[in-house]
């Protein structure tokens, strides 16, 4: 461990390594990463999930649900953020909207009144320090 961390440090001052991830791992849904510069990213998907129904919107129906970052993720909220899936069988889109440093909330639309949200992906990127 010490031949790696000294081959690591030499890399790093010579210019060979920007940055690297120092820790990862899974919590939930959710895979993430802390890099030594700071930054922090977390993504999921691959899952259906029931989304509360809250409304319409633009002929539309809408649903929305809440997902708790990994605990202690981030110190700040993100500063980028993607959502994507499908509602039901008919059209739809999802969006990343109000994150704190703890929670998401995700949004999605689609032209049938379902509940069940098939989720592609979600992933979000801010700081850990």
């Amino acid at each position: 461990m010490r031949l790696y961390n000294l081959l690591k440090e030499m890399c790093r001052k010579l210019g060979l390594i920007a940055d690297y991830v120092i820790e990862q791992g899974t919590s939930g849904i959710w895979t993430w990463r802390k890099w030594n510069s700071g930054v922090a990213e977390c993504w999921a998907g691959g899952f259906n999930d029931t989304f509360t129904a809250d409304g319409s919107l633009l002929g539309g129906y809408l649903f929305r649900k809440v997902y708790n970052f990994p605990a202690g993720l981030f110190v700040s909220p993100p500063i980028e953020g993607t959502a994507n899936g499908h509602p039901g069988t008919g059209v739809g889109w999802g969006e990343f909207r109000s994150p704190s440093k703890d929670a998401v909330t995700i949004y999605f639309c689609g032209n049938q009144n379902v509940t069940s949200v098939q989720v592609y992906g979600i992933s979000a990127r801010g700081k850990w320090k």
